[in-house]
Formats: structure tokens, C-alpha cells, sequence
């Protein structure tokens, strides 16, 4: 009985080791994102065109290419070869909130809070270009 309690000690052990590493290392950086704070993008001096943005900060770090017409953003793209920070849906919700807008800035999609604001972060980065 000593053994299986001892192997059972050495698992618990592990596990907890294992959850405080993922819980660290799942909010680092999370705060600079939180205080980050996104600039103002007067869209009537964004000439028609793609822009390259990132966010480079964490696990967050994200890069979109957003076209411009007639001041509007009208399409923001993640490249294909990127991991992306969120799932599909969240992308298409982001991509509502921002698409035919003259403000990169919008509210965030519940839920993805920090990611949404990662992405608003790359937006207006490639805006600012």
C-alpha cells in the first residue's frame, strides 16, 4: 500500500507542477495586452490599399492584412501559414464588428477579450503604416 500511495503522491505532484506551469505560462503577457492602448486611426487619412499590421506580444502575437477603400477597411485577412490565436468563429465576429468601418476599433468579442484586442492591435498597427 505504501508504494501505490507513494506512486499516487509522485502523479499529484506532477500534475500540480504541470498546472501551475500551464496557468503562468497561459497568462504571461497578458497584462501588456490588457494596458496597451489602441491609437486613434483617422481613416479619412488612410489612403485605398493593403496594409501589413502585427501584434507581437506573447502567445498573442498575431499578423492580419487589411485592405483599404474609400477609407473603409473592407477586408482583414490572417495569412494562411499563421497559427491562429482563435477559432473561425471568433475571426468571422471580429471580422463583422470591424468590416466597413471608418474606426479599427470596436468592442471585443465575448469570451476572447485579450485576443480580440491582439487582433485590434494588429489592425490598427497596419493602419498606422
Amino acid at each position: 500500500m505504501k508504494k501505490g500511495l507513494k506512486a499516487l503522491l509522485i502523479v499529484l505532484g506532477i500534475l500540480i507542477v504541470f498546472i501551475v506551469f500551464s496557468v503562468v505560462a497561459g497568462t504571461r503577457n497578458m497584462g501588456d495586452i490588457k494596458e496597451y492602448v489602441i491609437p486613434n486611426i483617422d481613416m479619412s487619412n488612410v489612403a485605398d490599399g493593403d496594409y501589413e499590421g502585427s501584434c507581437d506580444i506573447g502567445r498573442w502575437a498575431i499578423t492580419v492584412n487589411v485592405t483599404v477603400k474609400e477609407h473603409k477597411i473592407t477586408q482583414v485577412m490572417i495569412p494562411q501559414d499563421q497559427i491562429p490565436i482563435l477559432p473561425d468563429e471568433f475571426i468571422v465576429e471580429l471580422n463583422a464588428a470591424i468590416l466597413n468601418s471608418t474606426d479599427p476599433n470596436f468592442d471585443a468579442v465575448t469570451g476572447a477579450t485579450i485576443s480580440s484586442k491582439a487582433y485590434m492591435i494588429a489592425v490598427t498597427d497596419a493602419l498606422s503604416k
